[in-house]
């Protein structure tokens, strides 16, 4: 049965159709209706009964796992977009949110087999060029990020989340002037994207340009203000600088925000540490250790912190 296409959103998407068989449209429209206003089981149940009708309806299918995704129902979604695949192989948007949903799940193989596909099918798709990269760069191969994400930008040069996901490439390969520029023009774009400037404000703080980190940091904030590490970064810009009074402020800042941030009180141990203030800095230390001892992550700080400790006892 073929089905007029009228509006295609990517992403959210809904295809609405005009067809001869009245019953399957009607069906097929209700569910993209409630889709658009967030009822989402209804939705489900409108292309579950539009699929019943004609089993090979592609777009319902496809349709259906945007529901599931937009629902949290991750696994019914793929299953969904695999069953719009396989009634219609070339069918890019399907095979795009299969890859997005593979990475979701951290299954970062198959994503890239469906995003690799999508970007064969459709050379122009710059989204899932954009899918791709982040897809490459979970799996730590930033050149061929670097790759997906420039092409991204050559097909839609207005893309600020494209340059921003480029410059971290780029500054996980220590590539800082490389990721600085690209940071820089996905701020120009959007200078209230407030990851961008924090990025930025870090690679510039790594060539030792802290007067211009401190600028970024503190766009940052303005825009985000309860990003704990964010104001980690600028407190150990405005210590860098010498300027400690606005650096304890941007620790305790962060501190505040995220109570359980070891890094926040460890750097406060080494600020009061440094002006002489040994009983503030055994706190602050015992705080760090304490909360690094119980998050994995932050293990990695407890021989620092251990021997700080040892060296004021």
């Amino acid at each position: 049965m073929k089905y007029a296409l009228a509006i295609c959103l990517i992403g959210a998407s809904t295809f609405f159709i005009a067809c001869h068989d009245e019953e399957i449209a009607a069906h097929y429209n209700r569910g993209n209706a409630y889709q658009e206003e967030g009822r989402f089981n209804e939705a489900i149940l409108a292309y579950k009964k539009a699929i019943e009708i004609d089993p090979n309806f592609a777009e319902a299918h496809y349709n259906l796992g945007n529901a599931y995704y937009r629902q949290g129902q991750i696994d019914e979604a793929v299953l969904a977009y695999k069953q719009a695949i396989r009634i219609h192989p070339d069918f890019v948007e399907a095979r795009n949110s299969l890859g997005l949903v593979y990475r979701i799940q951290g299954n970062n193989e198959d994503a890239i087999v469906e995003l690799k596909e999508a970007v064969s099918i459709a050379p122009d798709n710059a989204q899932a060029h954009n899918h791709l990269g982040r897809a490459y760069m979970e799996q730590s191969n930033f050149e061929s990020a670097i790759v997906a994400f420039e092409q991204a930008i050559q097909l839609n040069p207005n893309s600020a989340l494209a340059y921003y996901y480029l410059g971290n490439s780029y500054k996980a390969q220590g590539e800082l002037n490389q990721a600085i520029a690209v940071f820089k023009k996905a701020v120009a774009i959007n200078p209230y994207d407030a990851l961008s400037h924090h990025n930025l404000g870090i690679s510039l703080s790594n060539q030792n340009r802290f007067d211009e980190a401190i600028t970024h940091f503190k766009a940052a904030a303005r825009i985000s203000p309860n990003l704990a590490n964010l104001h980690n970064n600028l407190g150990n810009a405005y210590k860098a600088q010498g300027r400690f009074d606005e650096a304890v402020a941007a620790f305790e800042r962060a501190a505040n925000i995220n109570p359980s941030d070891a890094t926040a009180y460890y750097n406060l141990g080494i600020i009061y540490a440094d002006r002489g203030n040994d009983g503030d800095a055994m706190t602050q230390y015992k705080q760090a250790l304490h909360l690094a001892r119980t998050n994995p992550d932050l293990q990695k700080l407890i021989p620092e912190i251990e021997g700080r400790m040892k060296k004021l006892k």
